[in-house]
C-alpha cells in the first residue's frame, strides 16, 4: 500500500494511465482483491470508478469475475450505478461472477439486484448459461432452486 500511495502522490499522471486493454490501476487492485488499495484509489481518484476498458468492462466486472466479495460489496454500496453496467457483449457483473462460479458474490448480487438474474448477453446467454460453462454444478443447482421459489 505504501508504494502505491507514494507513486500516486508523487506521479499523479500514473493514476490515469491505462494498459493495452484499457485497464486502469483500479482494475488491477480489483482483480487481485486488494481492498485497502481499492478504497484508497476510489476515494482519492473517483474518476477511476467510472472508467471502462476496451471490452466495456467496469472495475465491478473485474472484482466479480475474480470473486472478491469484500471489494464487490464495497463497490456496489459506494457506486450503485456500476451494478447496472454491461460490457460490450451486454454481460452484467452477475454474468461474470456466474461464469467463474463465485457463489457468495452471485448470491449477493441475486438478492440485492434481482433484475440482474433476467439479463441476457448479446449471444442470448443468461446468467444460468454462463454458470453452466464451467465446472460449477453446485452453483447451478443452487441458482436453479433459488429462482424457482
Amino acid at each position: 500500500m505504501e508504494v502505491c500511495k507514494y507513486l500516486c502522490e508523487s506521479y499523479p499522471a500514473l493514476t490515469t494511465a491505462v494498459d493495452n486493454n484499457g485497464a486502469t490501476v483500479l482494475y488491477y487492485s480489483c482483480r487481485r482483491g486488494h481492498m485497502e488499495v481499492c478504497k484508497y484509489l476510489c476515494e482519492s481518484y473517483p474518476a477511476l470508478t467510472t472508467a471502462v476498458n476496451n471490452n466495456g468492462e467496469t472495475v465491478l466486472h473485474y472484482s466479480c469475475r475474480w470473486g472478491h466479495m469484500e471489494v464487490c460489496k464495497s463497490l456496489c454500496d459506494s457506486y450503485p450505478a456500476l451494478t447496472t453496467a454491461v460490457a460490450n457483449n451486454r454481460a452484467t457483473v452477475l454474468h461474470y461472477s456466474c461464469r467463474r462460479g463465485h457463489m457468495e458474490v452471485c448470491k449477493c448480487l441475486c438478492w440485492s439486484y434481482p433484475a440482474l438474474t433476467t439479463a441476457v448477453a448479446n449471444n442470448g446467454a443468461t446468467v444460468l448459461h454462463y454458470s453452466c460453462r464451467g465446472d460449477t454444478w453446485r452453483f447451478v443447482n443452487t441458482f436453479v432452486s433459488r429462482t424457482q421459489h
